[in-house]
This record gives structure tokens, C-alpha cells and sequence, in this order.
């Protein structure tokens, strides 16, 4: 193939790419802060049933820092009830602490435990739980901490019991 048809056709390759959606795009909302990035917080899923048989569920957060850094995170896990907030159920949190001093790096944090049970506003139990987790992190480079960032709220998740 000659380098006009070639041009022509990886061209072309990647219109048709972008049109059925194909072409990478940036992941949308990640929160940077002093050479860390957290990725925004993903809803969390069902995840088996421990040795009693009660259902479990799981939150991930996903962090990657350069080389010299430390990170602490700060996770909030929440059910949702009303709109922007307003009524939804603490559930608890969790800090991590990452150190990343030998060489930059990512790492995929775990938090697995018991799917809660919420009521509903008659009194009875709900048939399912909409999960979500808030995520805020700041950054230790040398004998600088910066400031913690704003929380960065993730999509909720149905989970049913």
C-alpha cells in the first residue's frame, strides 16, 4: 500500500473509531493534587456473602502518585435516600495511608464489608440499598502536606439484599 492509501485509510480508521465511540477519552472527574491523582470514586458493587450467608459489598478507590509522595485518603460510605444529599444514611469511614517514596506507582484499595439494611420511612426494611462513597485525599512530598480536597462523591450503586 502506498503512503497516500495508507494515510487515506488510518484516516479514515479513525473517524470510524471515534464515531462508535472507540478513541479514548479522559476519565472524567478525577481529583490531582500535589503529583497524585485519585480516580473519582466508582460505585461499589455486590461482592458474595460471608460464612453466614449475609450479603457483602465492596468499595475500590484507585490512586496513582509520583515517585517521593505519600498519600492519605479518606473515604466516606454513605446510602442514598433523598435528593443532593439531603436524609442519605452515614454508614462509616476508612483511611488509607500509600507511600510511593522509591518510584511512582498505582494501587487499587479495597474495602469489603457487610451490604447495611436501611428502612424505609414506614418502618420496614428496603428491598435493596443505593451505595455510594465520598473520596479526599491530601499529599505528603518531603516535610509538605498539602491540605485535604474537597470530597469527590461517586455514582451510587443498587445493591439488593
Amino acid at each position: 500500500m502506498n503512503r497516500n492509501r495508507f494515510a487515506a485509510f488510518a484516516a479514515g480508521t479513525m473517524i470510524t473509531a471515534a464515531s462508535i465511540g472507540l478513541v479514548a477519552a479522559p476519565a472524567e472527574a478525577n481529583t490531582s493534587s500535589s503529583g497524585c491523582t485519585v480516580v473519582k470514586p466508582a460505585g461499589p458493587k455486590a461482592d458474595g456473602y460471608d460464612s453466614s450467608n449475609r450479603p457483602m459489598v465492596k468499595y475500590v478507590v484507585d490512586v496513582w502518585c509520583n515517585k517521593g509522595r505519600s498519600i492519605r485518603i479518606h473515604q466516606q460510605r454513605w446510602e442514598e435516600d433523598g435528593p443532593n444529599g439531603r436524609g442519605d444514611d452515614y454508614l462509616g469511614e476508612k483511611y488509607w495511608t500509600q507511600s510511593f517514596l522509591n518510584q511512582s506507582g498505582s494501587v487499587r484499595l479495597t474495602y469489603r464489608t457487610l451490604l447495611p439494611q436501611t428502612w424505609d420511612s414506614g418502618g420496614g426494611k428496603e428491598p435493596n440499598e443505593e451505595l455510594y462513597q465520598k473520596v479526599q485525599f491530601s499529599v505528603t512530598e518531603g516535610l509538605t502536606t498539602s491540605a485535604w480536597t474537597p470530597f469527590e462523591r461517586g455514582g451510587a450503586s443498587w445493591i439488593f439484599h
